[in-house]
């Protein structure tokens, strides 16, 4: 599930869990109907994989204006970030 998008993980785990309570008690009648839904659940899955995929690959390029002053201490400003857990920039 990892590979799928965060906002989509809990709907479907929850769909997961459904389908596998409802695995016991099922019936060869119900057989079909599980099947449905685990066809649909996969359906779901790849296009959450997809979009994903997509977004990663569509992500804006950074760029910095190298004339504002804050410009100079941008590596500064990058390790403050990574190594803390909050960061207060001013000026």
């Amino acid at each position: 599930m990892p590979k799928a998008l965060g906002a989509d993980r809990y709907a479907l785990k929850r769909e997961i869990i459904r389908i596998r309570k409802s695995v016991p008690r099922s019936n060869d009648s119900s057989r079909g109907r599980i099947e449905k839904k685990l066809f649909h659940l996969e359906k779901q899955i790849q296009a959450s994989v997809k979009k994903k995929i997509r977004r990663k690959e569509n992500l804006p390029e950074i760029i910095y204006n190298e004339s504002l002053p804050i410009s100079a201490k941008k590596e500064d400003i990058i390790r403050a970030i990574s190594e803390n857990r909050v960061v207060i920039i001013s000026g």
